[in-house]
């Protein structure tokens, strides 16, 4: 049986130093299927790269902030610190994103039947569940602790001060995928600058929207 492998998603501050997020599968049944394996790689400077934890259960997303540190989540409602000997901090969701601003400031997204609008919050202490939009969150992105975006579909963004959300409205219907918070208000400006990409369903397909508004 051939075995075939592929790279899902890396999160770092450089090529070497950063986790890779990789799936093995046998090639005749194709990635995300019964018999895949999946693994968090660590690459360090000068070194292969090499796995620091692995499971039968996909991992949907990583984070890092470098020096190696960073957290992994998967589908089975974990959230783990890549090779380091403690027990997972649990969740009842599916989650399905992780982006933290530094290591006291930690975002995790996804939902459960009962609540489909889930968002967890890591201080540098302890993981503890918060408000969330009330939009299923695809993307979140930040530059403070008390400008934090979040955007996702029914064309929802909104805005984490670090206690609630501000919530926009934007003049189109899309599903929003990305979001890139550049810089915080000041005196200068009037509104955070962000940019962001979205995609639209035409025919069953998904098409890329040429317009990408700023806030």
């Amino acid at each position: 049986m051939k075995i075939s492998a592929r790279y899902a998603s890396i999160s770092g501050t450089s090529l070497d130093d950063c986790f890779i997020i990789a799936e093995r599968f046998p090639e005749q049944y194709g990635p995300g299927r019964d018999g895949s394996e999946y693994c968090v790689l660590a690459a360090e400077p000068e070194k292969p790269s090499r796995p620091r934890m692995g499971s039968t259960c996909k991992f949907s997303g990583v984070w890092s902030s470098g020096d190696g540190q960073g957290w992994a989540i998967s589908d089975d409602g974990e959230i783990a610190r890549p090779g380091v000997d403690e027990d997972p901090y649990e969740v009842d969701s599916v989650p399905i994103g992780i982006w933290g601003l530094n290591e006291n400031c930690v975002f995790v997204w996804g939902g459960s039947w009962e609540e489909p609008n889930q968002v967890f919050f890591f201080d540098g202490n302890e993981w503890q569940q918060i408000e969330a939009p009330d939009f299923p969150v695809r993307t979140i992105h930040g530059c403070a602790p008390d400008c934090i975006y979040a955007a996702g579909r029914d064309s929802g963004i909104a805005k984490w001060d670090g206690e609630s959300w501000e919530y926009f409205d934007v003049p189109v219907d899309e599903v929003f995928t990305s979001i890139f918070v550049v810089s915080k208000k000041n005196n200068m400006q009037s509104d955070c600058i962000i940019t962001f990409c979205r995609v639209t369903e035409r025919n069953g397909r998904r098409s890329p929207v040429d317009r990408l508004p700023t806030l």
